[in-house]
């Protein structure tokens, strides 16, 4: 407990040192005004000009904090370099031997300095986000013509699992500089070169990998009244992993910090800084290695989509069964689908038609018969119980169960959107997901194959004889 004591009376001793430094206004204000002002520049365009298209109609800030978030937090991320201690500055001023003579541990020490400086920092952030949501507040209860309130579930994420954890990690990192570098206009220097390459990143990286490599990783996203969502499992592993690399970096500090009376042997601190450190990057290795599955996923389904593209497909003349849709648990098919076979073609062994992968098939029958069948990487193979001729009626009897992924949908588009960055393409803002299937709302697009179709989930597939629409349900 002593050394849980030592470390809060550091940080209540430097938060009040911070507090009483002009610098610490000045930043405030700087990143207050950035922020609100962002705001309601967004939300002017906004209200005077988006009755005339829908590109200044996209620029309502309620959706679009993880987009314009990036302006102020990166103001206060600047300024976090402009806070941090100097300890140069204490030598100069004579105070360094008092402070070395007090009995505290370095890592104490340094973490009650890194706390008070991490404080710092979330108030001015904290501060910002009131200040906007009270604008935004007071606009929809006096009915004002601009402004109105950020949505709730994208605020907190912004809030809560982007801004903060990069404050820490980039607080705990600017300690470090602070530390190692003799030089206050060197850390200046380093800390601006790694805020500019992580500019650069969110800008010109690959948006798949964004959420192993970089501090925003929810950079981008949309926000939603339909369908609020936390962002997903990707973003909590990676703020899982910075967490050690965070300890990895105040240990360091701890270790190179040199004070009257610090410790004499530092390997401890080094090897512990060096394992938290690994353990730290191998799980945004391991986390930067899975943002390829969806791409290479889909580069399968493509390829084996591609082989029976040629194959003679059989035309549908209407469906009628049971759909029973339960929000977020699953989609039942019942469904008979009369087909007929084109008079041109030979007669047919095999039928192929796209389907969900994640459908699980029950049951495949053929005018009433039970037939083969094989369902893979979103291909439904019936092998028929004898061939089928041309210009021959039939009915195709599926039962299937599941949820349909949303990424097996425009399989050879030539645009891939996770694979592009921000600079190169804004698709990602045309939204992401072919389809949804959650608990509180539900969209089934036809390109997710979730009703059986004949042909493989390629272009030519996408107009049948009736056109771009599905055929009559009944």
């Amino acid at each position: 407990m002593d050394w849980v004591y030592q470390v809060l009376a550091m940080a209540f001793t430097d938060a009040r040192s911070l507090r009483r430094q002009p610098r610490f206004w000045l930043l405030t204000s700087f990143v207050v005004s950035a922020g609100l002002g962002i705001y309601y520049a967004l939300a002017q365009i906004h209200a005077t000009f988006s009755w005339s298209s829908a590109t200044p109609g996209f620029t309502n800030p309620r959706f679009l904090v993880h987009v314009f978030g990036i302006a102020p937090l990166g103001i206060l991320l600047s300024g976090v370099v402009l806070l941090a201690f100097d300890r140069r500055q204490e030598e100069r001023c004579r105070i360094a031997e008092v402070i070395d003579s007090r009995p505290i541990p370095n890592l104490a020490f340094i973490s009650g300095r890194y706390l008070a400086l991490l404080a710092a920092a979330s108030f001015v952030l904290l501060l910002t986000v009131v200040t906007i949501q009270a604008f935004g507040s007071a606009a929809v209860a006096f009915d004002w013509r601009i402004g109105e309130m950020i949505e709730p579930v994208s605020l907190f994420a912004f809030v809560f699992i982007d801004a903060l954890p990069a404050l820490a990690v980039w607080c705990a990192l600017t300690v470090l500089l602070t530390v190692a570098l003799p030089n206050r206009v060197l850390v200046l220097l380093i800390a601006t070169g790694l805020l500019v390459g992580q500019y650069w990143l969110l800008h010109n990286l690959p948006i798949q990998f964004l959420p192993a490599v970089s501090l925003l990783p929810s950079f981008g996203t949309l926000a939603s009244d339909i369908l609020p969502e936390l962002p997903n499992a990707a973003v909590f592993w990676q703020r899982f992993c910075l967490v050690p690399l965070t300890g990895a970096l105040l240990i360091a500090a701890s270790t190179v910090l040199r004070r009257m009376d610090g410790p004499r042997s530092r390997l401890a601190g080094s090897v512990a800084a060096v394992v938290l450190a690994v353990v730290g990057v191998f799980g945004l290795v391991v986390l930067l290695a899975r943002s390829t599955d969806g791409p290479t996923l889909r580069a399968n389904w493509r390829a084996a989509h591609q082989i029976v593209d040629s194959m003679p497909r059989a035309d549908i003349d209407h469906i009628k069964g049971r759909i029973r849709i339960d929000p977020g648990d699953s989609l039942s098919l019942d469904i008979d689908m009369s087909l007929s076979m084109p008079s041109t073609d030979p007669p047919l062994e095999e039928l192929v038609f796209s389907l969900n992968p994640g459908l699980q098939l029950h049951q495949v029958l053929i005018d009433g018969e039970s037939a083969e069948y094989r369902h893979e990487s979103g291909l439904l193979v019936v092998e028929p119980y004898r061939p089928l001729h041309p210009a021959r009626e039939f009915v195709l009897s599926v039962v299937a169960e599941g949820i349909p992924d949303p990424r097996f949908a425009y399989l050879d588009s030539s645009v891939e959107p996770s694979a592009r960055s921000w600079s190169e393409s804004r698709l990602p803002f045309l939204g992401t997901r072919a389809s949804v299937f959650d608990d509180a709302f539900v969209a089934l697009m036809r390109g997710t194959r979730w009703l059986p179709t004949p042909g493989p989930n390629l272009a030519r597939s996408r107009v049948g004889p009736w056109g771009l629409f599905w055929p009559p349900c009944r």
